[in-house]
């Protein structure tokens, strides 16, 4: 940003801090933060940490009104912010080196897929929690809430399902991101679309092909599932696409719980990641549940 005027392009957010345009490297927290979100979506987790790092020395040089040319390594920044902030002194120590080892390490001598589970659960541990409580403490500014809604909305769930799921054994986090990633992804679709493949999504839809192939695919995702139900897709909003597998162990304690499922409009896909698919259309269960314990031959005592 040279041009006090010259505001930046910005595709994720609704709202931005109020000091943006006096800040000029808050700017780039900004900027590089949406690099982040669409690192994540391809499933470059290692590149996405790498720019949320950089997201997150921009916050705190912006409010430590440090220069352009002002050199100041890593660990030294954040411990001048923390200094003058102290809630930020809550997020652990370790953890917050091993953020900024494994940034170093990626940016001097490259990543393989193997680093890929590691820098997700770093981005949801530390990562986006910490960049988060920058710019609360900072800014006085909420970055769910400042995110168009669905975006916002979405990276809550991933951040909510790490944060209940991170003491279970054996999985793998980086699928808390599958429904934010998809959003991304699903929201930029037509902007990739020639003409003719936009005309012809749209004449599949016009003539029920687009319907006839749903139906079919909802039909084999419900053999394979066994104990299933459909509900409204949460990324798509398409109506009763979303098939969802049940735990049917859980239904004989009443309990309606989710265990994956798949979306046969969008192609959304929730695999075994405890408490996400029940996070994405948990309102719907609630007000179905009754009926689904009923179509499962349970009802009231």
């Amino acid at each position: 940003m040279t041009e006090a005027n010259e505001e930046p392009e910005l595709h994720f957010f609704r709202a931005v801090p109020d000091s943006l345009m006096s800040r000029p490297p808050l700017c780039s927290s900004l900027q590089n933060l949406e690099s982040s979100f669409f690192l994540i979506a391809l499933g470059r987790f290692p590149h996405a940490l790498v720019t949320c790092a950089s997201s997150v020395e921009s916050a705190m040089k912006s409010i430590l009104n440090m220069a352009p040319e002002q050199i100041i390594n890593a660990e030294k920044l954040f411990a001048k912010a923390q200094t003058l902030h102290p809630a930020l002194a809550s997020f652990d120590e370790h953890d917050l080196e091993s953020f900024r080892f494994i940034r170093n390490r990626i940016v001097h001598y490259g990543f393989s897929p193997r680093d890929d589970e590691e820098t997700a659960t770093l981005l949801l541990k530390v990562g986006l929690p910490f960049l988060g409580a920058c710019y609360r403490e900072f800014f006085n500014f909420d970055l769910l809430d400042g995110l168009v809604v669905e975006f916002g909305e979405q990276l809550g769930i991933a951040l909510d399902v790490y944060q209940r799921a991170k003491v279970l054994p054996v999985l793998r986090f980086s699928y808390c991101f599958s429904a934010f990633a998809h959003l991304i992804r699903w929201s930029v679709r037509q902007s990739l679309m020639t003409d003719w493949e936009n005309d012809a999504s749209v004449h599949a839809d016009e003539i029920g092909a687009k319907f006839d192939s749903c139906e079919k695919q909802k039909n084999a995702l419900e053999r394979v599932f066994g104990a299933a139900w459909f509900f409204d897709c949460p990324i798509c909003d398409d109506i009763n696409t979303f098939v969802c597998e049940l735990d049917e162990d859980r239904l004989d304690d009443r309990a309606v719980v989710l265990k994956r499922a798949a979306c046969a409009s969008c192609g959304l896909v929730v695999r075994k990641m405890p408490f996400l698919a029940d996070a994405l259309v948990g309102e719907q269960i609630a007000m179905k549940r009754t009926e689904i314990l009923h179509d499962f031959g349970i009802t009231d005592a």
